[in-house]
């Protein structure tokens, strides 16, 4: 187990192990694309996944692996058995876009010198908010669940970081660690914690707190889903999707916790297809209601917002 768990959560994450990973397995041996590609995408795969797919037989195989490549925009790679098809498909889905190093080694050493603290705050939270513009909730999900990735390697960078300020205030004191603490330009959860931990001489620390915004909705959706791995899903795609649009904003709070209120949804999900289907024609037959052939000539401003929509 890595040593940025968030604690007291490690015989829970042992408990998960043995109902969701067995899960993702029945999944693998349904043979339903959409399905698996939800499934794994979002949750760490098992290490059987590719053995697992290749049960599917050739045919269901290769088409899904067309299926995905063209989906992805990518060539369909060379195969030469029904195995490599199969991690091909694993491997595609699984495929997660690398962090940029973080070099944290400057930190310290501009502290040593003269270097103005505004500076050093500016690119040390700049950093930080790159890297985690770069994270998918994907990681966050197989973080925590005790999967090493990206992400904890980059905390681990984090650990190391504030051990060493935890040195440097033992050598030099605490008051610039404090000015620096004090001027940093956003309210990022990390930043402060990595800063506020070294203060303290806190080496115990794992920055569970600093990270509570992205690990208690995950947890929430795995202890309230735990017998409904169905639900469970739709609602980390949901989630998936606010934090995509939290991390694509021009303003990010890393510091507001992502959302886990489903109300919508689940007035949506209730609803039959028949009510659904019945609703989106209303809509449509509203939307269109006055267009005559004579609009559409001229393409007004009604159906403008119309194609918009």
């Amino acid at each position: 187990m890595s040593r940025l768990n968030v604690p007291n959560t490690e015989t829970r994450r042992r408990q998960y192990s043995c109902w969701w990973e067995r899960v993702v397995q029945e999944v693998c041996r349904a043979s339903d694309l959409a399905e698996i590609r939800n499934v794994l995408r979002l949750l760490p795969a098992p290490n059987d996944a590719a053995a697992l797919l290749s049960r599917g037989g050739e045919r269901w195989l290769t088409t899904s692996l067309h299926v995905i490549c063209e989906a992805e925009a990518i060539e369909v790679p060379a195969w030469n058995s029904l195995e490599s098809v199969a991690q091909a498909i694993v491997d595609i889905i699984t495929r997660r876009r690398c962090l940029s190093p973080w070099n944290v080694d400057w930190i310290i050493s501009d502290l040593k010198g003269s270097t103005d603290l505004s500076e050093i705050a500016a690119k040390f939270d700049s950093q930080i908010h790159q890297i985690f513009s770069e994270t998918t909730l994907s990681d966050w999900v197989a973080w925590y669940l005790g999967h090493p990735n990206g992400n904890t390697n980059f905390l681990e960078s984090a650990l190391d970081l504030r051990n060493g300020l935890v040195g440097f205030a033992r050598s030099y004191g605490i008051k610039r660690l404090t000015c620096l603490l004090e001027a940093l330009p956003s309210q990022q959860p990390l930043p402060h914690g990595i800063l506020s931990t070294a203060i303290s001489s806190d080496t115990s620390s794992n920055f569970s707190i600093p990270l509570r915004t992205i690990a208690e909705p995950i947890e929430q959706l795995f202890t309230k889903q735990r017998y409904n791995f169905a639900v469970l899903v739709q609602q980390l795609m949901i989630l998936e999707t606010r934090f995509n649009l939290k991390r694509d904003s021009f303003v990010v709070n890393w510091s507001e916790p992502l959302s886990v209120d489903f109300s919508i949804w689940r007035g949506i999900s209730r609803k039959t297809t028949q009510m659904l289907v019945e609703s989106t024609t209303q809509g449509v037959e509203k939307l269109f209601a006055g267009i005559s052939v004579e609009h559409l000539h001229w393409a007004d401003e009604r159906v403008k917002y119309i194609g918009q929509d």
